[in-house]
Formats: structure tokens, sequence, C-alpha cells
């Protein structure tokens, strides 16, 4: 790369404005050893103001990920090129970052620059609520600096407030994101998860305000994004209130209360002016406030307003007050909420558009390509807009509001409900929509990809996830069930199960909350690597904790004799964690699948080499080259057929090591085992829907999962190049049959059949462009393992659990067993 530019993508400028713009780019292994040798360059090939920091590295040391900052103006291709050895030269010099906090007495305010301030304001339990500093951070770059403050909320256990602020004084853009978040753990009462907990918090009301005393002029900018004609309005001063979505389904059972009833008292907004007379009203409020200075005009952006309803905006001369949270609210144990507010001289409005063969030519994305067109990559475009898209989605139950705004919508649940009422039902990430959304995202350019994307992201960071430590060490920070299925979500809001759902299990309630047959985390940890937000980068890392303890119990003595009495001792029966069978200490299905993807996710964010021999201890400990397949009841598709996402996570971990090149036992073991069963598939495997009297429930979305075993079977042809003409004839075939079935299928655009598309799409085209693994395989004498016995198994984890053996953890792990939960 060094002398000439490679093209990486594109910046969208249209109004080409001063604009700051934040975002991943990967480098090809071995090119760039230090980040500061990069630089940017337009197709003019005049260098454009941009700074590097390193994310992540190869194998070999050099960059793989780097954040880029970039200012600038322009608009127009962008290169990528290297400086040759000297390192940049002269870096543009811009004003230094000087943002301060201020917490002295009872105030929570924030220095801005310029003698703007902002101040954080929350009130619970009737009383205004000092906030004390508990901690703080900030990293300082040549473009930007990023600062983060995490704040107690005096007298309330377990209320933590925060703020990041990413200043850009090159272009004078200011990010504000403040959190709220509720670190209790839920009693969750026999299994039921509902609104109403007794460790529930009741925030009164949660603001930002920002005053800007050298403002000669204030004014709300107001429009109605629903209007029709255009409604677009100035006012000197004004209350604006969003009290519903303004959409047609804004009394949606989705908005209740613990007691079920409806929390929207209004369809959209209503504007006031300061004494409370009305002044304007309409459906869906976009507010901008404008500050005239004498030397120049900044205005302040409330973030996705009306779509986090209720939401109120107070706008005065010099101020403004952002009510996030205007009224009482409950924020459920393990809960949180985030929102962005941006100041400056412009409204943003650039992006960055990636060109996909520059991300197929790193070779970041294990096992896929990129770029990939076919009538499946089409029947997910074609679902970005029209009645079955998933904007259109949205509006069928309404799913905005501060807690659902993000979700998807999960229709499939809905098709058998009457058409007069709305099914309310949400889908909580199940099969990484976030991952599918964002590589069409990268294959596309669509910034409505990016949007999904980054919406679902930040919705299932602050409401999907469970994030607490207080809880059992198989709930803390796990990902919950999507609804019930064929269940509406009732006071059970995003998690499962609902008291009110006792109806359905006749008496009989197996308990809700995470569980690791739904653990997702591929996608947030790409969203960090194309952000640079360390907040998806944490969220997956929590997972894969999580999913660890989920399977393995918690790294307590307690912990771990409660697994063996639980799980170790019920060979051929159905414990918490799946089918236990002889000989084996993890089930072969898809929750292991899902443990074994996401240390790999997490090995790829944090690049922890002890994760890979975590991740080979799970695949000895779950399959075998020398299994007696016909044993292991393959066949039994509702008991079994997760079988095959597991060999989907096996093929990733052996992508993993090649791109390690690490061809080692290990790797020829998880080889030959996964080729072992993918004989299975080539000779055994057909269409599910070919025996519907074997599924429950026989609808498409069974077709939309044949798609694994073609994606088994183009990565049977790939590590088995002797087999390869038989792996990819029948691999077409599972091909061609979901492009048929699903071309002609009217469920074809529900959420399900879409998200598990998406999250395949790419492995048959990267399958098809190479002939084979360029590792040769080692004899199988050479690499059987003797497994572990039960008692081996518990004692060697006992030693491990000791040698950081803590009787408060002890205690602790005791306590949540005995206080019902």
């Amino acid at each position: 790369m060094a002398g000439s530019g490679v093209f990486a993508g594109t910046v969208n400028n249209p109004h080409n404005l001063l604009q700051w713009l934040r975002f991943g780019l990967p480098i090809e292994k071995g090119v760039c050893e230090d980040a500061q040798y990069l630089e940017l360059a337009s197709e003019s090939g005049e260098k454009i103001d941009a700074e590097f920091s390193t994310i992540t590295r190869w194998h070999d040391g050099s960059v793989k990920w780097v954040l880029v900052d970039l200012v600038g103006e322009m608009s127009g291709a962008v290169f990528l090129q290297q400086t040759g050895g000297s390192g940049q030269g002269p870096a543009r010099q811009h004003p230094a970052s000087s943002i301060e906090g201020d917490f002295a007495g009872e105030k929570c305010r924030f220095s801005l620059g310029n003698d703007i301030k902002a101040e954080l304001l929350i009130s619970v339990e009737g009383a205004e609520r000092r906030l004390k500093l508990a901690q703080n951070q900030v990293e300082r770059r040549r473009l930007s600096a990023d600062y983060r403050w995490v704040f107690e909320v005096e007298g309330i256990r377990d209320l933590e407030v925060s703020l990041r602020v990413t200043d850009v004084p090159a272009t004078g853009h200011i990010e504000l994101k403040p959190r709220v978040h509720n670190r209790r753990a839920s009693l969750h009462p026999n299994g039921c998860w509902d609104l109403g907990d007794p460790n529930s918090l009741y925030i009164d009301s949660f603001s930002v305000k920002v005053t800007n005393p050298k403002a000669s002029d204030t004014r709300l900018e107001l429009q109605d994004l629903a209007a029709h004609p255009a409604f677009e309005r100035s006012y000197p001063e004004g209350v604006l209130v969003q009290y519903g979505s303004g959409g047609k389904h804004w009394d949606s059972p989705v908005h209740v209360d613990k007691n079920g009833q409806s929390t929207v008292p209004e369809r959209g907004f209503k504007l006031f002016d300061n004494e409370g007379g009305h002044l304007a009203q309409g459906l869906r409020a976009s507010p901008i406030v404008r500050f005239d200075n004498p030397s120049a005009r900044r205005y302040l952006i409330p973030g996705d307003f009306w779509e986090n309803f209720p939401s109120s905006l107070e706008v005065k001369a010099k101020e403004t007050s952002w009510r996030l949270f205007p009224r009482e609210t409950e924020l459920q144990p393990g809960e949180a909420k985030t929102w962005q507010c941006d100041i400056g001289f412009t409204v943003p409005c650039a992006s960055f558009t990636y060109d996909p063969g520059y991300i197929d030519h790193t070779g970041v994305i294990l096992g896929r390509r990129v770029v990939a067109t076919s009538e499946l990559t089409d029947l997910l475009d074609n679902n970005l807009s029209g009645p079955g898209s998933f904007k259109e989605k949205r509006e069928v139950c309404d799913e905005y509001g501060w807690r659902n705004f993000g979700e998807l919508y999960a229709d499939h649940e809905a098709l058998n409900s009457s058409d007069e009422e709305i099914f309310v039902s949400h889908y909580n990430n199940q099969y990484d929509p976030i991952l599918g959304f964002s590589l069409r995202y990268l294959a596309t350019g669509d910034q409505r990809w990016h949007q999904l994307a980054c919406d679902l992201a930040q919705h299932v960071v602050d409401i999907d996830i469970y994030k607490t430590d207080q809880d059992k060490a198989e709930y803390n920070n796990g990902l919950f069930w999507h609804t019930d299925h064929y269940l509406p979500a009732l006071t059970a809001t995003h998690r499962t199960y609902s008291k009110d759902h006792q109806y359905a299990y006749e008496g009989h309630q197996g308990g809700g909350g995470p569980g690791g047959q739904h653990c997702y985390p591929s996608g947030l940890a790409l969203r960090y690597l194309l952000s640079g937000d360390d907040t998806f980068k944490y969220a997956a890392i929590g997972l894969s904790q999580w999913v660890r303890c989920f399977y393995n119990g918690s790294p307590t003595v307690l912990g771990r004799l409660h697994r063996l009495l639980t799980v170790d001792l019920k060979a051929g029966q159905m414990t918490n964690v799946g089918y236990m069978e002889e000989g084996y200490k993890y089930p072969l299905d898809r929750g292991t699948g899902n443990y074994l993807s996401a240390l790999i996710d997490a090995f790829l964010i944090e690049g922890d080499g002890g994760l890979l021999d975590e991740m080979h201890r799970i695949i000895i400990e779950t399959l075998s080259p020398d299994d007696d397949l016909a044993a292991r009841d393959l066949a039994n598709v509702e008991e079994h057929w997760f079988y095959i996402v597991f060999l989907q996570s096996l093929a990733r971990y052996l992508l993993l090591k090649e791109q390690l090149e690490q061809p080692d036992h290990h790797y020829a073991y998880a080889r030959h085992s996964f080729l072992h069963y993918a004989e299975w598939v080539l000779k055994y495997e057909e269409t599910y829907l070919s025996n519907p009297d074997a599924l429950e429930f026989p609808t498409d979305t069974w077709a939309a999962q044949d798609l694994r075993k073609a994606n088994v079977l183009y990565y049977g042809a790939y590590f088995n190049p002797a087999r390869a003409e038989a792996f990819r004839r029948r691999a077409d075939l599972f091909w061609d049959y979901c492009v048929k079935t699903l071309g002609e299928s009217p469920e074809a655009h529900t959420t399900r059949i879409q998200a598990i598309v998406a999250q395949n799409l790419g492995v048959r085209e990267w399958c098809l462009e190479r002939d084979s693994s360029p590792y040769p395989l080692m004899p199988l004498e050479q690499v059987r393992v003797s497994k572990s016995g039960i008692r081996q198994r518990f004692l060697r984890d006992l030693r491990k659990i000791l040698r950081d053996f803590s009787i408060t953890n002890e205690i602790e792990w005791l306590k949540g067993r005995v206080s019902g939960r």
C-alpha cells in the first residue's frame, strides 16, 4: 500500500459543510505496522485531515482495525495509503479540547467551551437528587477528545447516571450521550419478568439542560415529519411535549405499565408557551434549538426525539432543557437507556460508505464474502421499503417509545392472530440481525441498513441485555429471550415470561430469563469495530462471559458442585443447559454453538490466546470424529436440528485457526470432527419441510433454516477437496430449494426469515471462489484425544476455582439461590 492509495470508500457530504466523521476501517494483514503511517487522500490526491487509532491487530502484530477521525468539507472517493516509513508530515493543528466537569455543591455541570454549559438533573421518589462522581476518564486525540463521567445517585442504591461527551474542536461539534442504568437484580418470582418488580426504580424526571449565555437569540425550529402538507415553524420559546408516536397505532398495547394500563395519553405532540398556552400540535416532532451568537450560530439537535417518547423540550432565552424522562418512569432491574444530543455549527449530515470490495480484500470477515448478489440478497434489499419492510413493521406494533425504539417486531408470531387486534411480540436479536443488517450495509452502502443496525444495537445493549452483576451467574449480563412463541408480551416487555402466561403452560412454569440458546454477540462485536464505541465491545465480551457461566456454572465451589449435581450426573436427560449425552460435558446444540461463537467474537476484539484453548475444550467435550452419528439421533428434527448450528460455529473456529496460521492438532481434531458430521449432512439430510409431520410448526421459517445445511456443505467442499464436487452439488440443491421456496413464500417478509437469511449470506460465494483449504489435514490417528470423565472434569475445574477462591463469592452465590430467584 505504501506509495499508492487503495480505494476504501466514499465520503457523502451533500452540502460540503465542515463535518466530523468517525468510523472503523480494516487493514489487510502485514500491510501496516503502525497506524501513525496511515493517511487518507481524495481522488485528486489531496491529503484529508484524518487521525488513526489502532483498535485490533493481526496475529503477526500488524494493524487489523483502525478508528478513523476525519474532518473536512470534502465529498467523494477516499483512498487509504501509507507515508512510507518516515511517518506523517506535520499534522494540521486544531484547538485542544477544554471540556471540564464542575461537581461542587449540589450541581452536576459541564463546561463545553465558549461559555456553553450542560447540566444533568434527576429526580427520584419525589426529590431532586445529587449526583456524586464515581469515576471519570478522558482520551485525547489530535482531532477529538472522549470524556466519560459516571455518577451515583445520592440516596438511591444502584442507580447509575453517566455522560459520554465527544468533543471535536476543529468543527465545533460536541456529542452528548446521557445514560441512566438500574444495576439491581430482578426478583423474577416464579421465573416471571414483568413490570412492577420490587427492585424496579421509579424516576420522576431525568433531564439535560444546556445554557448559552452569549446567545443574542434563541429559537425552537420545529418540523412535523408526518404532516401533510409540511409543517415547519420557528418559535422564540415554548414547551414541546411528545406524548405518543403519532402513528396510526399510537395506542398499541405495547405501551403499558405494570398494571397493564396504557401509558400514552395522546397520539402525537403539543407545543405550549411558557405560560401553558397552546401554540401548536401535530404527530411527530423533530426539533432543533438554534442559538444565535454574535460570532456564529449553533444548533442543538436532540436525537430521535419523537421516536423515544415520552419526551419534552423546553426552550427559553439562552437555554434549553431536554426532559428525557419527563414524568414518572419505571426502569426495570438490569435495564438502561441511552440518548444522544448533538451541538455544533452545522447539523450533522455527512456519512462514510465502505467499498465492499475493499472489505473483502482485507479478509477481516471470517468465511464469507461481503460482495454477494443473488435472489436472496434481493429478497432482503427489497424489504427495505414497502408494506413488509422493517420500517413499516414498526408501525404495525408501534415499536416506538424509549423502551421499544430500535427493536424488531416479531411479526411471524402474529401470523395466526386476529386482524382486529395488535399482537405484541419482540424479537430480541434472535439469529443476530445486528450482524445481518451490518453486513448488508457493508455490501450495499445503503444507509437504511446502517440505521437499522445502529438502532437495534443500541436497543439491545440498553434493554435486551440484563445489565447486572447481582443475580445468578447464569443470568448476569445475558441476553433475554424473545417474547415466547405465539404469546403476547403483555407486561413482560422485552423479557420472557410474563405472570399472565401461566395459562399457556398448564400449571408448569419453566422460568424465563436469559438463556444460552439465545446468545448473539457477533453483530455487537462488528458494531464496535465499525464505530469504535466500546459500549458494544463490553456488551459482546459480557455476553461471552455470561454464556460461559451458563454452560459451566458459576466460578465458585458451590456453583461447580451445583453444576455437577444438576447437569453432569444427568446423562441421557434434559437439563437446564440442554440434553446431556454420555461422555460429553456440553450438549450438541445451538446453545453450545453460540458459546463457541461468542468466544470467537471475544477473541477477535480482545486477542486473548487463552480463549483458543477454551474453544478447543468446548469442541472435544461436544463431539468427536469417532462419534456414532446414528446413535446421536440427528434425524430427530425437533430435538436435534440445532447440531447444524454448532457445525456452523465449528467451521468458523476452523477459519479463525487458518486466519491465525495455526493448522495444529486442535485444528486437525476440529476439522476431522466437522467433516465427519458434514458427511452425515451430505448423505442423510433432506429439506425440513419434506417431512412436515416431524415438525411442531411447519412454517416457511424451516426453508430459511435449510440455508444452514447449504453453508455446512459448501464449507465441507472447502475443507475436503477430495469430496468437493459431491459437497458442492448437494449444497447447490439446498441453496436452490431455499431460493425457490422463499421466493414464493407469503412469509418471506417476516422478521425471523429475514434475519436467518441475512445471517447466512456470503458463505456460498466465499467458498465457490476458493478450491480448498491451503492446509493439509493431519491423519486422524495423530489427533485423537482421550476425554476426561465426569470426576476428572469436576476436580480439574475445582482446582482452578480454588486458585482464586473467595468466601464472599461463595456467600453471594448462596444468597442468589436462597433468595427465591
